[in-house]
């Protein structure tokens, strides 16, 4: 039974980073051999900066990302994802989580609630297509 239909990443890079580092950081939930996005956009405080993104529905990617995401979140993080579900998940089931992008990488994946972090929306599915099933769902995966 398929459980996620799609995961989005996002960060930002600033005038003051170095591409490299912030690829890195992304890697620690990327799928190998992953193609990322880089659009300039207008940055609200003056130059320009960068946003990298990367989408897929591919169930090899999905599979490879959420096997990051769980081996790499201390379970302290795992378990407050799923006690802050109706917090982070959406009438949709996108379910919102931001990772600290320096800890990222430094080789540590790690629950962020401010900053500059490493965005990712994980869209949930279940059948029947309701909010509390995908809320179950959600929970499946990351209690591990």
């Amino acid at each position: 039974m398929k459980v996620v239909h799609n995961i989005a990443l996002e960060a930002f890079l600033y005038p003051t980073e170095d591409l490299k580092r912030v690829r890195k950081a992304l890697s620690i939930v990327l799928p190998e051999k992953a193609r990322l996005k880089n659009e300039e956009v207008d940055s609200f405080y003056g130059p320009r900066i960068a946003k990298l993104t990367f989408w897929t529905d591919k169930a090899a990617d999905i599979k490879a990302m959420l096997q990051k995401m769980i081996t790499g979140l201390s379970k302290e993080d795992r378990e407050a994802i799923v006690g802050t579900l109706d917090e982070r998940m959406d009438e949709n089931g996108s379910l919102f989580l931001r990772f600290n992008k320096q800890k990222a990488h430094n080789g540590k994946l790690v629950l962020d609630y401010k900053g500059d972090p490493i965005k990712a929306v994980i869209k949930i599915a279940s059948f029947p297509a309701n909010l509390n099933n995908m809320k179950y769902n959600a929970k499946i995966i990351f209690e591990g």
